[in-house]
């Protein structure tokens, strides 16, 4: 259930920040400084402060105890840092790029995933590896938004590491960090193997 949220964390993270994080990369205009650090905001306000007004939108949406209210109040949270990392992306993606691929006919959809995605793939994983592991071991947001029902892996965490029962504690807290480790090491495999292609073609 973790892995699965945080996923979907990663995935609306993306979402949320591709357009603004392009935005800010190619415009300047007054107030942009402001503009970006109210995005930036969710990652250095606790969340605890603006909490339970998200609970009670959520409740009026009727995402409360679902997966989809968790991934979507992880990613509300965590996605300034996928911002960060996609800005940084496209301030060093050149726009002619994009002009050439439509010269050569090539549509929206097409050029996003043949020129826009392969070029920000390092940082949409830099990003997207923040964001997992921010929603992967986040308990406050999890408990309050999935009340109970949307079982996380701290929520099983945190009571042995507070009881005296240190043993289990102990060995739960190895199985959070071979998840994560886990996940990391795949990501390099498979990034290792798609620029080996890209160079094997060229």
């Amino acid at each position: 259930s973790s892995f699965l949220y945080s996923l979907g964390a990663v995935l609306l993270a993306l979402i949320f920040s591709w357009h603004p994080a392009w935005f800010l990369a190619n415009h300047s205009f007054r107030g942009k400084l402001f503009f970006e650090g109210l995005l930036l905001a969710p990652a250095l306000v606790p969340a605890i402060t603006f909490a339970p007004g998200i609970q009670q939108r959520f409740i009026f949406l009727g995402i409360v105890d679902t997966p989809l209210g968790v991934s979507l109040v992880l990613a509300l949270v965590s996605f300034p840092y996928m911002l960060r990392a996609l800005k940084l992306g496209f301030l060093r993606f050149d726009p002619r790029y994009v002009q050439a691929g439509r010269n050569l006919g090539a549509g929206p959809f097409q050029i996003f995933t043949s020129l826009a995605l392969p070029a920000m793939l390092p940082y949409l994983v830099s990003g997207g590896g923040l964001v997992f592991l921010i929603a992967f071991s986040e308990y406050f947001l999890v408990f309050l938004i999935g009340g109970g029902i949307v079982p996380g892996f701290p929520g099983y965490l945190v009571p042995f590491i507070r009881s005296g029962d240190r043993v289990i504690g102990s060995s739960l807290t190895l199985v959070f960090l071979i998840i994560p480790l886990g996940l990391f090491a795949l990501q390099e495999l498979l990034l290792a193997r798609i620029y080996r292609g890209r160079k094997d073609v060229s």
